[in-house]
This record gives C-alpha cells, sequence and structure tokens, in this order.
C-alpha cells in the first residue's frame, strides 16, 4: 500500500503524492488522472490539504513567544507568564517653577494643582505638560520677593483624558476598556465613588503580585486586549475588593505624544 507525503506543504507536491497515492489503488486502475474530472478532483483536495497545513503551521507559530509573529498572540502569552506590555511613555521635564502671588494674596501657602498646565514648544510644535500629583509650596523670600517656589518640579506631557465607567450586576470585576490608543499608563488614576447619592470616593492603586494582596486591597489589575488597547479588572473578594452594582468608575490619565516632546529648554504656565 503507497504511503503518502504527509509532510509535503508545495501544492504541486501535494497533488503528486495523492495522483501516486491513488494510481496505486485497483480501485482506479486504467483512470485517466490527466484528464477534467480526475484533475479537477485532485485540484481540490490538494488546495484543501494545503490550505489546512499552513493554517495548522501558522496556529502552531503563533503558539510560542519564540516563533509568534502577531502581536495579540504574543501579548496573549505574555499574559499567562504575568507580563504586561509597556505602554507609550510620557515626556518627562524636570523644572524650577517660581509664583509670586498678587499683592491682595494672604495665605502663605499655595497649591499647584495636577490641572495646571505647561507649554513648551520644540520643532515648531507645542505640547502641553501637567504635574502628576498636586503640589503645595509655603511662601519664602526670594530677593526680598514673597515667593512661592516649586524646586524641581516634575512635569509629564500629553492630554488628559478622564472615562467612567458604570459598574453592573454583569460587570463587577470588569474588565473596563479605556477607548484611547497611546496612554502612558504610569500616569493612571482610578477612582471609585459608591454612587450617584453617595459621593464617597476610595483610590485603587495597580496591583502586579498577588502575594500581598487580599479580599480587602483596593487594587485594580492592567492588561492588553486584542485590539491593542489597555484594560482594567478589579477583585473579586478573594484577591482585591470586588466592586458593587451602582459603583462609578473614574479614570484619568494622559495621552502622549512620547518621544516627540522631548528636549523642551522653556515652559511657561499660562494658567497662574
Amino acid at each position: 500500500m503507497a504511503q503518502l507525503n504527509v509532510t509535503e506543504l508545495d501544492f504541486d507536491e501535494i497533488k503528486k503524492s495523492l495522483r501516486t497515492y491513488l494510481e496505486s489503488q485497483s480501485e482506479f486502475d486504467s483512470f485517466d488522472f490527466e484528464g477534467s474530472a480526475m484533475s479537477v478532483l485532485l485540484d481540490t483536495l490538494s488546495y484543501n490539504t494545503h490550505y489546512n497545513a499552513v493554517l495548522a503551521h501558522l496556529l502552531a507559530n503563533e503558539s510560542f513567544l519564540d516563533t509568534a509573529i502577531k502581536r495579540t498572540s504574543v501579548v496573549s502569552i505574555a499574559k499567562a507568564l504575568g507580563y504586561t506590555p509597556s505602554s507609550r511613555r510620557a515626556a518627562l521635564a524636570q523644572v524650577d517653577f517660581s509664583l509670586v502671588p498678587d499683592s491682595g494674596y494672604t495665605q502663605t501657602t499655595y497649591t499647584l494643582t495636577r490641572d495646571t498646565f505647561f507649554n513648551g514648544t520644540v520643532n515648531g510644535t507645542t505640547y502641553t505638560f501637567y504635574p502628576q500629583e498636586d503640589v503645595t509650596a509655603t511662601l519664602e523670600d526670594v530677593n526680598g520677593i514673597s515667593t512661592f517656589v516649586y524646586p524641581e518640579l516634575n512635569i509629564r506631557q500629553g492630554t488628559r483624558v478622564e472615562n467612567s465607567f458604570l459598574v453592573d450586576t454583569n460587570s463587577l470585576s470588569g474588565p473596563f476598556t479605556l477607548p484611547n490608543q497611546n496612554i502612558d499608563t504610569t500616569t493612571l488614576r482610578i477612582r471609585v465613588t459608591t454612587s450617584v447619592t453617595d459621593s464617597t470616593t476610595e483610590t485603587f492603586v495597580l496591583q502586579s503580585s498577588l502575594l500581598d494582596a487580599d479580599e480587602t486591597s483596593k487594587i485594580y489589575f492592567l492588561e492588553e486586549n486584542i485590539d491593542g488597547l489597555y484594560v482594567i479588572r478589579f477583585g473579586d473578594n478573594v484577591i482585591g475588593k470586588q466592586l458593587t452594582a451602582g459603583n462609578i468608575i473614574s479614570v484619568d490619565y494622559l495621552v502622549t505624544d512620547g518621544e516627540d516632546a522631548n528636549k523642551i529648554a522653556t515652559f511657561t504656565c499660562p494658567n497662574t
């Protein structure tokens, strides 16, 4: 009995192998394998075999980090290893900023909020930067002038975006998809409000390990989905605190231009 060559992926070789096999069978004795009907049948069988062989080959490749080509495959495999791909990173600047209050200002402290923006220009394009957190300075004397001084203030480039999600019974733990590309995930801030009638708010922090998390931990987990968007998930009252129906999730972050905003030397703060 003739043996088929099941390792061949070339179409013509598959057809040749099928023809050799059929010719060796007594049921097809004296058949004209060059005839149109038999040739079409062999073409169909060869195409189907070739298609399935290539598909199996691609699927096998996408199952391993060493051979995967598609980003979604690599992300999926990495997720099982506890690894989340890094997002785009915002340009970071460290500036010395000082503010001279108006003559009628009587407070001895001034808080520069995280919504205060700074503008900087490079290569003809103006970019906006924000502090990551509120920063408070105490009034001090600088060369005889009362001044609020913010030394080495860290500011990051991007557009500040906020997304809100209403938790229902089908999504107590998520997932909740952030609908923007080019997020800098290091700027994520996640707060959960109890309900529309109860403004009590809790801040949840990113958790990368399960070892020090319990059912009361106010944590969230971050992953990338098949569309290349970031997804947040919350606990299940075993690992991490679970949300309840009616909770309102507020997520704010920077959508950034990345390295395009590097090498800015001078900044202005038009809103102070």
